[in-house]
């Protein structure tokens, strides 16, 4: 059975995505996807989001709104936030202006609730034991899980925009910049409540990884500049990268010089020339610490987790 579908419209401290859903038979299936780098966390000064960047929201919500009313038969619209507002102290002021410009009522994720979504979303029966990391702009969930059961969760509040703003002086890291953000990562993991010993594999989810498998398959399949990774047989549908090439691919970029590296990085994902970096940095740090032979990055996470929790176990009667 087919019911009309919904919309839903998931804000990052990076990026703010429209997500348009067919409900049918149990199953979820995405019809648009629509995204803009609105760069929330750039804006955010003393745990405050600033003019441009409530500007810059209410910009973006709005032009998503216009999409969703062009459909017609959108059943209902759910937005929910992240880090991106979850501990701004004008937050309230932020979600009431949204109220009354967009007409939305935006429902802030506590960590809690966002690391069970992505856990839903991305897992899906396609691995039953591993770690899970959700990476964002502003904060990285961690789970870990066995028999298809989360088993514990704990969390950075850094992603891949948070440690570029933080660490990262040009556009890339220097050399001296990544051994000092790989330390910092290295201490801040260790300080983290949560075991340590060693998984099967770690599961990806967020723009982050899937932008850092783009670069590997150029890599491996490529005619470029890090074609020294190359593989023989090329497989479109792969999702999973070797810990070890993950490490060398870093290094490839590293020891290519800013302006080789901006120029591969550019070809391949311009959209996150500054925050690939510092996100491939923060995988390579999370593969070290839980010591995975391999990543596997999901195409989904916690928009569709929210969907599961939501709508489709509601309609399955679950």
């Amino acid at each position: 059975m087919s019911i009309e579908p919904v919309a839903v419209v998931d804000i990052g401290s990076n990026n703010i995505r429209l997500s348009i859903f067919d409900i049918s038979d149990g199953r979820a299936t995405e019809l648009i996807s629509s995204r803009i780098a609105a760069g929330l966390n750039n804006s955010i000064i003393k745990n405050s989001l600033d003019g441009d960047g409530i500007t810059r929201l209410l910009e973006t919500l709005y032009h998503f709104k216009r999409i969703v009313q062009s459909f017609r038969n959108i059943r209902a619209v759910y937005p929910f936030a992240t880090a991106s507002l979850r501990d701004l102290t004008n937050q309230p002021e932020i979600l009431q202006l949204v109220r009354e410009r967009i007409g939305w009522e935006v429902e802030v994720l506590p960590v809690a609730d966002e690391a069970r979504y992505a856990f839903l979303g991305a897992t899906r029966g396609e691995v039953d034991t591993g770690v899970l990391a959700d990476i964002g702009g502003g904060s990285t969930e961690i789970i870990l899980f066995k028999d298809n059961k989360m088993t514990q969760w704990s969390g950075l509040k850094c992603g891949s925009l948070s440690l570029f703003r933080d660490f990262v002086t040009r556009l890339l890291p220097s050399k001296q910049e990544y051994s000092h953000l790989r330390a910092e990562l290295r201490r801040r993991l260790k300080e983290l409540n949560i075991k340590s010993e060693p998984q099967p594999v770690l599961c990806v989810v967020g723009g982050t990884g899937r932008a850092v498998l783009q670069l590997y398959n150029e890599a491996a399949f490529g005619s470029g500049s890090l074609d020294i990774l190359a593989r023989e047989t090329p497989d479109p549908a792969e999702r999973t990268i070797p810990a070890e090439m993950l490490g060398r691919l870093t290094a490839s970029l590293m020891n290519m010089g800013e302006r080789a590296a901006a120029r591969t990085i550019l070809r391949v994902k311009p959209d996150r020339i500054h925050t690939l970096m510092p996100g491939m940095i923060l995988l390579e740090s999370l593969a070290e610490h839980f010591r995975v032979p391999k990543l596997l990055i999901s195409p989904t996470g916690v928009r569709e987790g929210y969907l599961i929790e939501h709508l489709l176990r509601k309609e399955n009667g679950d």
